[in-house]
């Protein structure tokens, strides 16, 4: 009827402007470097029955950064990752009716971390895995880092398969077309060569070398001097 068509209408446009007034939330505090808040908009995501976006996880992840917060910076990327692991769960064992409704789908995945924020499961950007990768380095640990690192190259190279899995040995699934910004990033590279010259591994680090090449990310003169140094 009409009356419900325009409710309808109202409902989504209502449902935008939420979306719209909570990422631009998420913006302003990350440049602020107030991760309390960026989780809290990322809670409200869900509460606004609102899909996640990649750029949602990475200004999460900055305005830890900003805030000097590794150690949150890196529950939150694993609160996201178990959100992740669900949803792809929830596509293997759910039936086809729920599997093809997109609306079930994007708001299926959720996890409730440590200090009670939802964390909606969003696909990495190519920045957001150099800032997790760059959290476990801050916090000495190389050897988290590089697997992390080595997950991310993993996952740039599944983008030519077809299909959205995940691997069952708990990897992520591969970055979809509406990822743009995917990737890996040559500082991520540059910054866990730094963390294990500082840890005295310099063959771990020579190591990352092919790992670069796998990736196809060509080392600058920062990657050669750390790793040589």
């Amino acid at each position: 009827s009409p009356s419900r068509g325009m409710a309808a209408a109202m409902s989504l446009a209502q449902s935008r402007f939420a979306g719209e007034a909570i990422r631009a939330t998420l913006q302003i505090a990350a440049e602020a470097g107030f991760p309390d808040v960026s989780s809290e908009a990322r809670a409200r995501l869900r509460w606004a029955r609102l899909a996640p976006q990649p750029d949602d996880l990475e200004l999460t992840l900055e305005a830890y950064a900003r805030a000097g917060d590794p150690r949150g910076a890196v529950a939150h990327w694993n609160a996201n990752r178990r959100a992740l692991l669900a949803e792809a769960e929830a596509e293997v064992y759910t039936d086809s009716r729920f599997a093809a409704n997109e609306s079930a789908r994007s708001h299926s995945s959720w996890e409730v971390g440590a200090d009670g924020v939802v964390v909606l499961g969003c696909e990495p950007t190519r920045r957001a895995w150099t800032v997790a990768i760059k959290a476990h380095c801050d916090l000495d640990e190389p050897s988290e880092a590089a697997a992390l690192l080595r997950e991310a190259t993993q996952s740039e190279a599944r983008r030519g398969a077809g299909g959205r899995t995940a691997e069952r040995a708990g990897g992520l699934a591969k970055p979809s077309d509406a990822n743009k910004r995917r990737g890996v990033e040559r500082v991520a590279f540059n910054v866990v060569a730094a963390a294990y010259a500082r840890a005295r591994a310099p063959r771990r680090a020579e190591d990352l070398l092919w790992l670069m090449d796998a990736a196809g990310v060509r080392p600058d003169e920062v990657t050669y001097n750390t790793i040589i140094g």
